[in-house]
């Protein structure tokens, strides 16, 4: 996930889309690291929409991962669901520390106004 964000996020996704061709971008994602667990992956990018809006990111809700993990569709045991929330909080997590480090990252330097 850091190499992801630090590529650019989903814009490397959407300019690789734009420019098949382009040797930069598939050269980019051919050196990405690969997921093993490309279920929780998807999972969480699916679930990050699920968030709650504000100027800063907040934890996607647990409802929302409970309810994720609960879909039919995925067959996953009361046990495999426990992994699937806890997964995707570590995930979550993480993503959230490397978000909180790019906005103070990104303020640094900048003075306040009034000041």
């Amino acid at each position: 996930m850091r190499w992801f964000q630090a590529q650019g996020g989903s814009q490397l996704l959407k300019d690789a889309a734009a420019n098949p061709d382009d040797e930069f971008f598939q050269t980019r994602l051919k050196d990405a690291p690969q997921q093993e667990h490309d279920l929780y992956y998807d999972a969480f990018w699916e679930l990050h929409s699920e968030r709650h809006g504000g100027m800063a990111h907040m934890p996607i809700p647990v409802s929302q991962i409970e309810a994720f993990a609960a879909k039919p569709v995925l067959r996953l045991s009361e046990r495999e669901q426990w992994a699937f929330k806890h997964i995707i909080r570590q995930l979550d997590g993480t993503f959230l520390t490397i978000e909180a480090e790019r906005s103070k990252a990104s303020g640094k330097g900048r003075g306040r106004a009034g000041k």
